[in-house]
């Protein structure tokens, strides 16, 4: 019998992430930071069926503003390449 076993499922774990990104639901300019690191220097951006919909090169800067207003609206990850640290964007375009 397992007890008290911890089965992470949710793709809000985004508090485990140095990642922060503003504004998060947004409608077209989204800024996504490393909290005060370097971003990784590939982030990915995936639809929930883990297609890959934009690649952004970060480049080590702590900061980056792309724009999403050509996309429909929905639930995205932004993560770095290996995706071991994501965050959850969802988009509502106006």
């Amino acid at each position: 019998m397992i007890r008290n076993a911890f089965l992470a499922t949710s793709v809000s774990q985004h508090r485990l992430s140095r990642l922060v990104l503003a504004p998060n639901p947004g409608n077209a300019w989204y800024t996504i930071s490393g909290n005060g690191r370097s971003l990784p220097e590939v982030l990915e951006l995936r639809d929930l069926q883990g297609r890959l919909i934009r690649v952004f090169m970060s480049k080590g800067e702590e900061r980056l503003e792309f724009d999403l207003s050509d996309l429909p609206a929905s639930v995205y990850l932004l993560q770095n390449a290996e995706g071991t640290e994501r965050i959850k964007l969802v988009h509502r375009p106006l």
